[in-house]
Order: structure tokens, then C-alpha cells, then sequence
């Protein structure tokens, strides 16, 4: 993708139950970063692991693409997805711009 971004599809059968994405940072202030962004899983397929084996193969390509950070936010509402994050690694920051707005909370994970 010419902005630097991945992105992952899991099916069943020919129906999209979940996605994913990596975005790489453009910026060259911040080389070796890159955003989790966009995830979801469709209601009746929840609580299968989908969302951490997501989270998984975004890191693997990650370090794949040599990134040393990960970072990402998510709605204080959103738990099921903090924890999925929290369960692979990342752990919460504060960012010096709340870029996710004031409502989200900020997740990190060196590789």
C-alpha cells in the first residue's frame, strides 16, 4: 500500500469476520515506528482469539519491516480490545498529543 500500510482479512468461507491493520510511520522523526490501526471482529465470532492472533501477526510483520515500536489507543469502552493488547505485551502511555482523542486510552510495545 503506497502509505505504508498492511492490512489483514480473516474468512470464513467467503464472508470477512475480522480485520486488521499496520500502518508504517512516514515521518522521519519517528523511523522504526509503527501505528496498530483498525481492528475489529464480527459480533457472532468474539471470543475466539481472533483479535489476539490479529495482534499477533501484526507484530510478527512488524519486526519483519525492522519497527521497533508499536503503538496504538482504543476507547475507554473498548475492553475486550485493551485486554487483547494488554495480553500480547503492550502497555499503557501517555503521548504527549492525545492524537486518539481524550476518550481513548494509549498502548505501547517495544519489539
Amino acid at each position: 500500500n503506497p502509505d505504508g500500510g498492511l492490512w489483514w482479512i480473516v474468512w470464513q468461507g467467503k464472508t470477512p469476520v475480522a480485520f486488521a491493520g499496520l500502518r508504517l510511520c512516514q515521518d522521519p522523526r519517528n523511523l522504526g515506528l509503527a501505528f496498530l490501526n483498525r481492528a475489529g471482529v464480527v459480533s457472532g465470532h468474539r471470543g475466539r482469539g481472533l483479535q489476539k492472533r490479529l495482534i499477533r501477526a501484526r507484530i510478527a510483520a512488524a519486526r519483519q519491516l525492522a519497527v521497533s515500536e508499536l503503538v496504538t489507543y482504543c476507547m475507554t469502552y473498548n475492553v475486550a480490545s485493551i485486554n487483547s493488547l494488554v495480553g500480547c505485551g503492550f502497555r499503557f502511555y501517555v503521548p504527549a498529543t492525545k492524537w486518539g482523542g481524550t476518550s481513548a486510552v494509549y498502548l505501547c510495545r517495544k519489539l
